[in-house]
């Protein structure tokens, strides 16, 4: 199946989920892996998703011209991701669907907490960042996870897109990284 969009073409290699596994792996074990590979990428798309939703108030609620134009670029990015995703399900023939990821969900809560809770500043500014930053540790995580699943069962081409992903979280960890060592990082027990 090949599918085309401004940003790519895709084509799945393996439709048909042939098995590539060494000789010890039985098909009862490589069908437990694709629904492995499937609940999480549901878990991905639920979450770039809601995301979307986070990244806008984020950016409404920000002071800091730095953290504003990150979390800009990082929306537009997360929109591609989510068109990747699309496609990453209809290159595999699955439906495109969502699965709640408990821990992002969590992530998100501490986000809107301080959102809700603290008037807009550097303090609230770093708040958001760190837990922004967490989100990014952990989708990081499953971005590379995913493309390991996808080797395993011999999605190559799959693969490559979530290796797209999982590059482009890490520009904005780096960026996080050095955004918090440098620019609005406050000396957090001043205020306490």
């Amino acid at each position: 199946m090949i599918r085309t969009n401004e940003a790519y073409t895709f084509q799945s290699v393996n439709i048909a989920r042939r098995n590539l596994f060494s000789e010890n792996i039985n098909n009862e074990s490589e069908h437990e892996l694709f629904k492995l590979f499937i609940s999480e990428l549901k878990e991905m798309y639920w979450s770039e998703v809601i995301l979307i939703k986070v990244l806008a108030k984020m950016i409404k609620n920000t002071s800091d011209t730095s953290l504003y134009q990150l979390l800009q670029l990082n929306l537009e990015t997360t929109h591609y991701k989510i068109t990747r995703l699309e496609d990453i399900f209809v290159a595999l023939d699955e439906k495109v669907a969502s699965k709640k990821c408990v821990s992002i969900e969590e992530m998100i809560i501490e986000i809107n907490d301080y959102i809700k809770h603290y008037e807009k500043g550097k303090f609230k500014d770093e708040m958001m960042m760190l837990n922004f930053h967490k989100i990014t540790q952990f989708k990081m995580d499953t971005f590379d996870s995913l493309y390991e699943y996808a080797k395993l069962i011999g999605e190559y081409e799959v693969a490559g897109f979530f290796m797209e992903s999982l590059n482009e979280e890490l520009e904005l960890d780096s960026k996080l990284t050095e955004m918090s060592d440098s620019t609005i990082h406050l000396n957090i027990s001043s205020y306490f």
